[in-house]
């Protein structure tokens, strides 16, 4: 295993510039230099199970304040004045910096709880990991089911969405992607505490939310950080991997609301007809008509 470890003045650096960022915003200002601090914290976020999740309305601020920048100059030379999307931009900006405000604070507080060591263990590879795949469907809901390690029972899960899922979400796929992940956390991760969960996904963006603390959407943003704090509080070392969905088909199938064992013998079903045709489509509408989702 590998220790990774901030020191003590390190530690007093991270919290004197979020100070200042917080300091900066709320005078209206913009002081402190975000690429930096987010740099920075991205770091303390190798050390800091969960943290990673609370940066993503910081690199979202400094995406949009880019793009204001860039649109601001490029209307100057034109001598445009602003227009909608201007004006949409802008107030997409303020709520993004909001977000921001509050995630700082996050930092803040962590950085200064005198309980966190300011370390953290690093599993070594060959340390068995749980290994869960898991699934959206757009009209029904989300699924997954942890693959066997050994002896005992897989644990899985499937639900419909609600109303109020539905209103959030919208057609936002990468949210729907990343909530069964979430489920999955929130009902497992007292018996996950202290290892390595590797998520398998067929969406390439939640991957890399995962992986990298970046969401477009709030709705995604709001699914991170209950992620950064289940990991915090169970000490989980997450990671997420792309798969196809010819290798994700029970997940696929629990999305459908398929129960489990039903969905094992249809996943069988797809891969024969998959391997017949090569239409991965065709085969899983076949098995689950109902489901028109996916």
């Amino acid at each position: 295993a590998v220790e990774l470890r901030i020191d003590a003045d390190y530690r007093s650096y991270l919290i004197a510039q979020v100070t200042a960022a917080l300091a900066g915003k709320e005078q209206g200002g913009e002081e402190v230099d975000l690429p930096s601090l987010i740099g920075c914290l991205s770091w303390a976020a190798t050390v800091m199970c969960g943290g990673a999740a609370y940066l993503c309305s910081l690199h979202e601020v400094k995406s949009l304040r880019k793009k204001r920048h860039r649109h601001a100059r490029r209307a100057w030379h034109r001598g445009q004045a602003r227009g909608p999307k201007e004006f949409a931009e802008a107030g997409a900006l303020r709520a993004a910096e909001q977000e921001m405000v509050g995630d700082l604070n996050w930092w803040l507080g962590r950085l200064r709880e005198p309980e966190w060591q300011g370390s953290r263990v690093l599993l070594p590879d060959a340390a068995a990991a749980v290994m869960v795949k898991s699934d959206a469907s757009g009209l029904y809901g989300a699924g997954y089911h942890v693959l066997k390690e050994g002896a005992g029972d897989t644990h899985s899960g499937h639900w419909p969405w609600t109303a109020a899922q539905q209103r959030e979400f919208g057609g936002d796929m990468v949210a729907k992607e990343l909530q069964p992940v979430i489920v999955a956390l929130r009902r497992h991760g007292a018996a996950w505490a202290n290892r390595r969960v590797k998520f398998g996904l067929d969406n390439s963006g939640a991957v890399f939310s995962i992986l990298a603390g970046r969401a477009k959407s709030k709705a995604c943003r709001r699914l991170m950080r209950e992620m950064g704090d289940l990991l915090a509080k169970y000490r989980i070392d997450v990671t997420a991997h792309w798969v196809p969905r010819e290798l994700n088909v029970v997940a696929d199938l629990l999305s459908r609301q398929i129960d489990y064992g039903e969905a094992l013998r249809r996943a069988g079903v797809v891969d024969g007809m998959v391997a017949q045709t090569g239409d991965y489509e065709a085969a899983i509408a076949a098995v689950a008509p109902l489901a028109l989702g996916g």
